[in-house]
Parts: structure tokens; sequence; C-alpha cells
């Protein structure tokens, strides 16, 4: 089945490490959804965010911790990994866990 892009979010968000610290960054991520047919319906699959986070977080610290941290944005909250860029710069690489903090909101 193919993957098409749902939603996309530029701009603002807060980070928040294991400890509670939060670090405010710039995201750009996205949400996939995987579609496929069932005769002539159109169906919604498997769901995936991800995207890049810019900004003076301790990338490094928090990618070798192997924990979660979360993103926040307005007034949602997701979980999110590091999963690599430029750790010991500004760019990182993030895959999402769960429901993602913007976009449509995931039937429960």
């Amino acid at each position: 089945m193919p993957w098409e892009d749902l939603a996309d979010y530029r701009g603002s968000a807060i980070v928040v490490d294991q400890n509670g610290e939060q670090y405010r960054v710039q995201a750009d991520l996205r949400v996939r959804v995987e579609r496929g047919h069932a005769g002539d319906d159109l169906l919604d699959g498997l769901r995936d965010w991800d995207g890049t986070l810019t900004g003076g977080a301790p990338w490094d610290a928090l990618h070798y911790a192997g924990e979660p941290i979360a993103i926040c944005i307005d007034d949602r909250e997701g979980t999110c990994f590091i999963d690599g860029g430029d750790l010991s710069g500004r760019v990182v690489r993030i895959l999402g866990s769960g429901p993602a903090p913007f976009g449509p909101v995931e039937d429960e």
C-alpha cells in the first residue's frame, strides 16, 4: 500500500526531556498514512510521524539516554525518539511514537 502525507507542521515546539527540562525548538514534522483499497473503498491503515528539530537542546545527551522525549505543540503532546542527525550541533531527526502532537486527531 502506498504512503501519503496526511499533515505537516512547521513552527515552534517545546521538547521535554526525561527530567522535565524544557527546550524551545523549531520543528519540521509530517504525518503519513498508509492507504489501500478494499473493493471500492479507500481505507486508512498505519500512521507514522517524523521530521527534524532545530535548536539548542542537548541532543547528544537526549539521544544517548535511549529514552523517549516529549514534544509539545500548542496544547498537544507527542512522544518521539531521536533518530540521528547532527547530535553535537543543532538539527536532529526524530521518529514519532504514538499519536502526533499536530494534524488530525487519531480515533481512539
